[in-house]
C-alpha cells in the first residue's frame, strides 16, 4: 500500500517543489525510503501495525498550540479550545 504515497510525492516535484516531506507509517518506511531517493522520508510510529493512529498518534499530535503547546492532530484542533 505504499503506490499513493510515492505518486503524490513525485507528482510534487515533478511540478516543481522544491523540497518534499513524506511522512509514512514506520513499517513503510524501507520501501519508501528506497524508491524515492530525491524525497525526505520520515518514519512516523505505527505501533508494528503500518497504518497511522493508534494511542500513541492520538496522544501526541501532530501540530502544537501557540498559546499553550499542547498537540492537536489539526491545526485549530486544540483540546485547550485555544484558537491559535
Amino acid at each position: 500500500m505504499t503506490g499513493a504515497a510515492a505518486l503524490a510525492a513525485e507528482s510534487a516535484l515533478r511540478i516543481g517543489a522544491g523540497l518534499v516531506t513524506l511522512a509514512v507509517p514506520e513499517r513503510l518506511y524501507p520501501i519508501l525510503a528506497a524508491k524515492l531517493t530525491e524525497v525526505i522520508v520520515v518514519p512516523i510510529s505505527d505501533e508494528r501495525t503500518g497504518h497511522f493512529g493508534g494511542i500513541k498518534g492520538a496522544r501526541g499530535g501532530s501540530f502544537a498550540c501557540g498559546a499553550c503547546r499542547c498537540g492537536a492532530d489539526w491545526p485549530g484542533d486544540w483540546p485547550c479550545g485555544g484558537d491559535e
